[in-house]
Formats: structure tokens, C-alpha cells, sequence
């Protein structure tokens, strides 16, 4: 993911998109498959108990046995990443597409971690300087919404940080564990890019949800409640909208403009000439039949107009003069073209799009898993 900063913030996300055609998605609900295989060390070929392996982006995962072997049933045909991680081993990321039903073997082996003394020392030392950096890639990765206040970091001391020429670089030498008081998620994330300058943050990584268990029956619907709130006008809302071939009926109007990168967010403002865009014109079902392609020129517009900005929003704007609108508006253009999507919402190619507006300013703990819809 790609972030720019106020009022240009620009999120680049490894979006992973749920797109395609309903008639196809549909077709695709029905059929379903069953994933197995065996992870074993690289070095000894020995197969290793105790593997957490996951699907990126969900709440499906499951811990290999102690023959090393592994097995996720019952999944739709779909195109997924596979990523296996165990203390000591480096984590290992798969990416296949199951396109037709039946059951797929696929046997990963771990590399031994190396262990960087040097860097250990840093991520070990607790000075003034560390503390400021994380504070910022807290509020840069964590985010600044209210979702965010109560969105814990469980094992900061992981993390170690650069800054050179402009650009601040993080490295976790374990994955993040965040708990999201907010939305009821413990999430693991396996970090494996993240830099900021000025005006722009990339981030990307593997993140896996794991639903918190509910203190009472208030506090299940509470956060059944927040999930819906976090979902209505994302990004993944829009997707899923497109997906369904019901755009404005979802409450989104979608426009089409040149891209004139110094005009960032001032489109609208600076009379930047606009049309209406066509959805169906920008999403097509792929060649290998598992993804789906997004590709437009300059950028689009996107506006969802039942919900209101929320404070937190225009305070991260940085701009005094700003009021709360009663509509969001976010922005989106490619930097590869076309960007490949799965049908949930995730781009295949890291730092494929790039977001802008109310899509830049939510974070990981705006975040859902990329099956969720509400009622689901």
C-alpha cells in the first residue's frame, strides 16, 4: 500500500480487488475446492509440525500436524496466496489459482531465518529517537481514524527503523500483532515493505484475521455493527458494488478525469474536466479465468454519498478551512496497467493503484477481512 500524506495522501495498497462480472462470480460461488500439502524445512527436507499456513487477506488458516501436512477444505474457486510461517524459518508466500473444482496439492518448504545480530541490537534499544518513529509508523500504517485509538500494536519491539534522505523505512523481524478493539479482529501481519517520504507511504504484506471472542451479547452486536460501519463506502465496498453490477444503487457515483498529478486532490476544486465513468468499461474477467483486470487512463472519481465525512477525516487533511462534507470522495489511478484483481478485493501486483482521498486516509485498522460483507 501506498500512502501519500495530507492533502495529497495517496495509499499505493496491494489491493487485493473483488471484481468481475455477477454472472461469473456467481458461477464461482458454487464451485468449490480443497487445498493440501505439506511444508517441511528447506535445508533437511524434514516436514515440520506446527506450521501456521493462512490464506492472505481472510480469516481461513489452519496449523500443519505432525507429519507437516496441512489441508484447507471447502474453498470457492478462486485465485489465492498461500503464506506459511514458523519461528526460525523464513515466511514463505505462494500464490495460485485454483480455477476449476477438485482437490490441489501444493508442498512448500521454509528457509532457514537468518538472524542479524546487528539489526537485533537496534530493534532492542528503547531510546527518545525509536519512540518518536514508532509514534509515526503507528499513526502512518495503524492510521489516525477512531478505529484506530483502539487498534493496539501487541509487539512493537519488532519492529526496528531508518530514516536517510527523506525516506523512513520500517523492518519487523517477527509479524505485527494488532488488536482491533474497534471491529473485534486480532490480526497478524507478516510486514514486508514499508517506507514513507514526504508526501507518499508503500506498504505491503500478508495479514490474517482472527476473530475476537465477544465479553457479551452487547458487545457481538457492537462489533457487528462497526464492521457494517467500517465496510459502507471503502473501497472493498465499491469493489464488491462493481462485482454485483450495482454501483448506484450502492450509493456510488463514479467520474472519470485526466491525471494531472499536480492537481492531486484539487481535481474537483480546479475544475479539472470530469465525465461520468462507466464501470464496466474498467473491470473484465482475465484470460486465466481467475482473475479479474482493472485498467483505466487518468483517474476516477469516486463518490459515495450515504454517509457523511467523518471528523477524523478532515482533520487528517490538514486543512483549517475544511468542513465535513455530507458525501466521500476518493480517488484512484494504476501505476501498472491493467492491475490484476482477485474476486475479493486484493491487487495481485504490489503498488499496482494508487488511492487518494477518504481511500488513503483508511488504514489497517479501517480494515476488513476481504470476504466480509455485512450479514455474512
Amino acid at each position: 500500500m501506498t500512502c501519500s500524506r495530507p492533502v495529497h495522501l495517496c495509499c499505493l495498497l496491494a489491493l487485493v480487488l473483488g471484481l468481475g462480472l455477477a454472472s461469473s462470480a456467481a458461477g464461482q460461488e458454487a464451485a468449490r475446492v480443497t487445498l493440501t500439502g505439506t511444508v517441511t524445512a528447506e535445508a533437511t527436507g524434514l516436514p515440520l509440525p506446527g506450521a501456521h499456513v493462512i490464506l492472505a487477506g481472510s480469516t481461513t488458516g489452519t496449523v500443519t500436524d505432525v507429519h507437516g501436512r496441512y489441508t484447507l477444505p471447502d474453498l470457492p474457486v478462486d485465485a489465492y496466496r498461500v503464506h506459511v510461517s514458523m519461528l526460525g524459518f523464513e515466511p514463505t508466500a505462494v500464490d495460485t489459482a485454483l480455477t476449476d473444482p477438485g482437490r490441489y496439492t501444493i508442498d512448500i518448504a521454509l528457509p532457514t531465518a537468518v538472524l542479524e545480530l546487528e539489526e537485533a541490537e537496534v530493534t532492542a534499544e528503547r531510546d527518545r529517537r525509536w519512540e518518536r518513529r514508532l509514534a509515526r509508523f503507528k499513526e502512518e500504517f495503524i492510521g489516525t481514524s477512531e478505529r484506530a485509538e483502539q487498534t493496539e500494536l501487541l509487539n512493537p519491539e519488532v519492529l526496528s527503523f531508518t530514516s536517510r534522505w527523506g525516506r523512513f523505512r520500517a523492518e519487523a523481524a517477527a509479524p505485527l500483532r494488532l488488536r482491533n478493539h474497534a471491529l473485534g479482529y486480532d490480526i497478524t501481519y507478516h510486514l514486508t515493505h514499508f517506507s514513507s517520504t514526504g508526501t507518499r507511504i508503500q506498504y505491503d504484506g500478508d495479514r490474517f484475521y482472527e476473530p475476537m471472542a465477544p465479553k457479551s451479547p452487547e458487545q457481538a452486536a457492537a462489533w457487528k455493527a462497526a464492521r457494517a460501519e467500517a465496510y459502507r463506502g471503502s473501497l472493498q465496498h465499491f469493489l464488491h458494488a462493481v462485482l454485483d453490477d450495482r454501483v448506484e444503487d450502492a450509493g456510488f457515483v463514479v467520474y472519470q478525469l485526466p491525471r494531472v498529478r499536480s492537481l492531486g486532490l484539487r481535481h474537483a476544486r480546479d475544475g479539472a474536466p470530469r465525465f461520468r465513468g462507466r464501470t464496466h468499461r474498467f473491470f473484465a474477467e482475465a484470460d486465466d479465468g481467475a482473475h479479474y483486470e482493472l485498467d483505466f487512463r487518468g483517474e476516477l472519481e469516486i463518490l459515495y454519498r450515504d454517509a457523511p465525512e467523518p471528523p477524523a477525516y478532515v482533520d487528517w487533511l490538514r486543512d483549517q478551512r475544511r468542513v465535513p462534507r455530507d458525501f466521500r470522495t476518493a480517488y484512484l489511478s494504476l501505476n501498472e496497467r491493467p492491475a490484476a484483481i482477485d474476486r475479493y478485493g486484493d491487487v495481485v501486483q504490489p503498488f499496482a493503484v494508487t488511492r487518494y482521498g477518504y481511500y488513503a486516509f483508511t488504514r489497517v485498522a479501517d480494515s476488513l477481512p476481504k470476504a466480509y460483507r455485512p450479514g455474512e
